[in-house]
């Protein structure tokens, strides 16, 4: 059965979209409980696939290959290294995490559901892919479940937001479609097979400038970055809580993931050669957002555009690549394991954000009654909004401290880095400004909360604090998992 780990991970949230289908949506507990069985599920199978991964090689393991459409000679392969490893993680507690804060709510829940398990099942596809046609099919569905979410569950669905989706969506899916083809039409021989190709990049030398540009803005674009946040953004300020965590924690860290996976192994020669321009695009939205993060008053922009920050910083980590011209490939790993941290712990701190005004609101409630009563909350809430802005001993520490010091090898990227710091200044000054308004009760930050929009926040809450204070004292628990995987990609990049 452990042979088959990978496959079944895939094969639950596809059954349970399936079975959701069939289900009438009158039985609100029938489909509650059939989501949140299928994410328990997957949940376990992660479990076992963390305590039987090897952790001393880099290459794939738990592949599954499948012959599929033999015209074309694409294949069904799928396969997992450390860094798939934890973007399958995170996508896994995000779903399930999703579905019991959702569990309250009553209205359109079966195509909620049924939506939300059908991306469940394109992301868990996307992030195990190792065929260049397969992984596109899932990107495909991805965005096509998120555009319906958007549609139905934000009131905002009929303008704006949803058209500029709409724009985002196609435009990023078209140009995987294009890059995809370039890299097909370059190497015949091994056709769609992802893998393959990694491990033979100069195959694609004709298409490295070219191919590198269509995939990083394929990707941006549904990050997303400054001049493609509005979407989200707008998507964010009606969206019920469950389905903001998706739109804000995953989304972004689906093209974080190509980009690690697709962009960096086909195309190292320009990767090498024009990693100043990751640099360039981080530092450039981490001033943009550390600005629009510390003028809002409204507590839902400032977590959006807090995202959009997060991502900034990523990026930062990523121009730690340009290291590789003083032949430092250690700083390169650093980053690349700051890159993988980063995107894992800022997502889940997200969660924690999310759950504040529902948090907040229980400590108003108590006002009156001796702190005594309210603590636990105040305690929460005051390390969520602490971690989120790098306090020592949590993962998030883990993760900026490694994308900033990597970026400090090369005098570009250093520039980039202290502005990056500013930044962090910026948002760090705006989230104890709400936690001095939450003590006081000044109510200059405007919280809004739908009734039952939130459930189970008292035991969400402190688990993912538990959780990311472990990690952040043992980093080593998540680095061991990663480190081969992304030195062979620094290797790849450095030795050019």
């Amino acid at each position: 059965m452990i042979n088959h780990l990978l496959l079944y991970l895939f094969l639950f949230p596809l059954l349970g979209t399936v079975i959701l289908i069939f289900v009438n949506e009158n039985k609100l507990n029938t489909l509650k409980t059939i989501a949140a069985i299928t994410t328990g599920i997957q949940m376990w199978i992660i479990v076992q696939l963390i305590f039987n991964f090897d952790t001393n090689i880099g290459y794939l393991q738990y592949v599954e290959q499948i012959s599929w459409i033999n015209l074309l000679n694409i294949d069904f392969i799928i396969g997992l290294n450390g860094v798939n490893l934890v973007f399958l993680t995170l996508s896994t507690i995000l779903f399930f995490t999703a579905i019991f804060i959702n569990w309250k709510e009553r209205y359109h829940q079966k195509s909620f559901y049924v939506l939300i398990m059908l991306l469940n099942t394109a992301v868990t596809g996307l992030f195990m892919s190792y065929d260049l046609f397969l992984f596109t099919v899932f990107y495909g569905i991805a965005l096509f479940s998120t555009f319906l979410l958007i549609t139905l569950f934000t009131e905002k669905s009929n303008g704006y937001t949803a058209g500029f989706f709409t724009f985002c969506a196609l435009t990023s899916f078209c140009l995987i479609i294009i890059g995809v083809l370039l890299i097909n039409n370059q190497a015949v021989s091994y056709s769609f097979n992802l893998y393959a190709l990694a491990q033979n990049p100069s195959i694609l030398s004709n298409i490295q400038t070219s191919g590198f540009y269509i995939f990083l803005i394929g990707f941006i674009i549904i990050t997303p970055i400054v001049p493609f946040q509005s979407w989200y953004l707008g998507a964010i300020e009606t969206a019920p809580t469950s389905l903001a965590v998706i739109l804000l924690a995953l989304i972004p860290k689906i093209g974080i993931f190509g980009i690690l996976n697709i962009l960096l192994p086909l195309f190292p020669q320009s990767t090498f050669r024009f990693a100043v321009l990751f640099g360039i695009i981080g530092s450039l939205n981490i001033l943009y957002f550390a600005f629009t993060v510390f003028s809002h008053t409204d507590y839902r922009k400032i977590i959006g555009h807090f995202t959009g920050f997060s991502t900034a910083l990523i990026f930062i980590g990523l121009s730690s690549i340009i290291s590789g011209r003083l032949q430092q490939s250690a700083a390169t790993i650093s980053g690349l394991n700051g890159v993988v941290i980063y995107s894992f712990s800022s997502a889940l701190i997200i969660i924690g954000l999310l759950l504040i005004p529902k948090v907040r609101d229980h400590i108003t409630n108590l006002a009156a009654e001796p702190p005594s009563n309210r603590w636990v909350a105040v305690f929460m809430l005051l390390m969520v909004l602490a971690s989120a802005i790098g306090l020592p001993g949590f993962l998030n520490f883990i993760g900026q401290f490694l994308c900033l010091i990597s970026a400090f090898h090369h005098w570009s990227t250093a520039v980039m880095s202290l502005l990056a710091m500013i930044g962090l200044v910026l948002v760090g000054i705006k989230f104890f400004r709400i936690i001095s308004d939450t003590i006081h009760q000044n109510n200059q930050i405007q919280f809004s909360i739908k009734e039952n929009e939130i459930s189970f926040e008292f035991i969400v809450l402190p688990i993912i604090l538990i959780f990311l204070f472990f990690l952040g004292i043992f980093p080593g628990a998540i680095l061991q998992f990663i480190n081969h995987s992304l030195r062979d990609i620094a290797t790849s990049l450095t030795t050019l």
